[in-house]
C-alpha cells in the first residue's frame, strides 16, 4: 500500500481531497447538492444541543419520533398512517434556506431529498425491521412551524 501512495503526485492527492462545505460558505451563497442538503438534514434531525450556564443538554426528538413511527407504519390504520413532523423551528436558516431553494426550483427532488432523510433516521432505529417489514416505501412526513 505504501509504494502506491509514493507513486500518487501531490497534485494527484490534493484533487482526492473533497472540500468540506461549511456554514460560512452556505451564507456566502454557495449552493449545496442535494446529497449534502439530504445529509446536513439528517445531521440536523440526528441530535440537538441546548447549552446554557449551568446545563447541557442532548436531546434526540427525532430518533424518538422515528421509533414512533417506525414501529407503527404497518399497524397503524392504512388510510391514515403515522405522519413524521419536522419542526422547521429546529433547521438552521441556512439549511431551511437550501430546502425552500430546492422546493422552488425542483419539487421532485426536495419530495425526494426529504424523504430519503427520514428513511436513513427510521432504518438507524432498527435497520433489520426496517428493511424486513418493507417501511421504505411508506414513509410520509410534513414540516410543521
Amino acid at each position: 500500500m505504501e509504494a502506491l501512495d509514493n507513486n500518487i503526485s501531490c497534485k494527484a492527492k490534493a484533487k482526492i481531497k473533497a472540500k468540506i462545505i461549511t456554514a460560512s460558505d452556505i451564507n456566502q451563497g454557495i449552493r449545496l447538492t442535494k446529497a449534502a442538503i439530504k445529509d446536513e438534514l439528517v445531521y440536523q434531525l440526528s441530535s440537538k444541543t441546548k447549552i446554557s450556564w449551568t446545563t447541557l443538554e442532548i436531546t434526540q426528538k427525532y430518533l424518538e419520533r422515528a421509533g414512533f413511527v417506525l414501529y407503527r407504519i404497518n399497524v397503524w390504520n392504512p388510510i391514515t398512517p403515522p405522519v413524521f413532523e419536522i419542526n422547521t423551528s429546529d433547521l438552521t436558516r441556512s439549511l431551511r434556506a437550501e430546502l425552500e431553494q430546492l422546493q422552488n426550483t425542483d419539487p421532485e427532488g426536495f419530495e425526494r431529498v426529504v424523504t430519503e432523510a427520514v428513511q436513513t433516521l427510521l432504518e438507524g432505529i432498527n435497520s433489520r425491521y426496517y428493511h424486513t417489514a418493507g417501511l421504505p416505501y411508506k414513509v410520509s412526513w410534513r414540516f410543521e412551524p
